[in-house]
């Protein structure tokens, strides 16, 4: 009788706490999807108010990007968009 009633009280404790760990994820999956669109709004916000200006560093030097198409003599060109490079002088 008590080898049966430690099976049960097993099988429902095991039971309850693999609901209860499902039911953490599910919560934890809805926060990180409302922060993941929080995040996704603040990027198209931060795009559009900085008008596709980028910021680079490569072997120690700072490069600006400009959005494609700008007329400027850049340092040097990735992906169709000018790079400028900024100095401390």
């Amino acid at each position: 009788m008590s080898l049966f009633l430690g099976i049960c009280f097993g099988s429902w404790a095991t039971m309850h706490w693999l609901l209860r760990s499902i039911h953490d994820r599910i919560v934890t999956l809805g926060d990180l999807d409302t922060r993941t669109g929080w995040a996704r709004a603040m990027l198209d916000e931060i795009e559009e108010t900085t008008w596709g200006v980028e910021l680079l560093e490569s072997s120690g030097d700072r490069y600006v990007s400009l959005p494609a198409g700008t007329t400027v003599r850049p340092a040097f060109t990735m992906d169709g968009r000018p790079y400028l490079k900024l100095s401390r002088e």
